[in-house]
């Protein structure tokens, strides 16, 4: 019975450190299994922040890009409308030039044209100045026959008839050569008054072209 009870003894002994080495071993693989588990969501977690630390520089990257692009795109604009802009400068001063070209012409032509009317009306003047001096040369020769034949009459007549006669052919002259050198100088003046009105207006029209 001794025996028996110390064998019995022996096997609860034995089946006690069983079941704690069990109820341990359990432990252990439950404290194990949970380092792991804490492990494996620890590195899902640092997965997840490479994954959002990388999903945030590639968005980065992105809008860097789209921002680089959107520059690129402004540059490019500014350049065309610069471009635009140099062409359409181009063109307008052409234009002005050529306008100015024009007007130059017109002017030089119209300043020719008027020299000439001036040219031309000088020579009329002096046609008429000098149909006028010959009328006045042949009314001073035929005054001078007149005279001399009226001196020869004076001589025979009386002497005072003849003195009054001379008088008033003196003052008729005189008349007629102050009525002449009348028209002549009415006749400069509306020519140089003419000549100066055309002058005027061309200066006028050449000043509006300018402005």
């Amino acid at each position: 019975e001794g025996v028996a009870a110390l064998a019995q003894v022996a096997r609860t002994e034995a089946d006690n450190r069983a079941r704690l080495q069990a109820e341990a071993d359990e432990k252990e693989r439950e404290k194990r299994l949970k380092i792991e588990a804490r492990l494996e969501d620890s590195r899902r977690k640092e997965a997840e922040s490479r994954a959002r630390v990388e999903d945030i520089k590639l968005r980065r990257e992105a809008e860097e890009r789209v921002k680089l692009e959107r520059e690129a795109l402004r540059v490019a604009k500014d350049e065309e409308r610069r471009a635009e802009l140099g062409e359409r400068e181009r063109a307008r001063e052409e234009r002005m030039a050529e306008k100015e070209r024009e007007f130059k012409d017109k002017f030089e032509a119209k300043k020719r044209e008027i020299e000439a009317k001036a040219e031309e009306k000088e020579r009329e003047m002096r046609a008429r100045l000098e149909v006028k001096e010959a009328e006045i040369k042949a009314k001073e020769e035929a005054s001078r026959r007149i005279a001399s034949m009226k001196h020869a009459l004076a001589e025979q007549a009386a002497g005072e008839r003849e003195k009054r006669e001379t008088e008033k052919r003196e003052a008729a002259e005189r008349r007629e050569q102050e009525k002449v050198e009348l028209e002549e100088r009415k006749e400069r003046e509306r020519s140089e008054n003419e000549e100066r009105r055309e002058k005027e207006r061309v200066e006028k029209e050449a000043k509006r072209g300018r402005e």
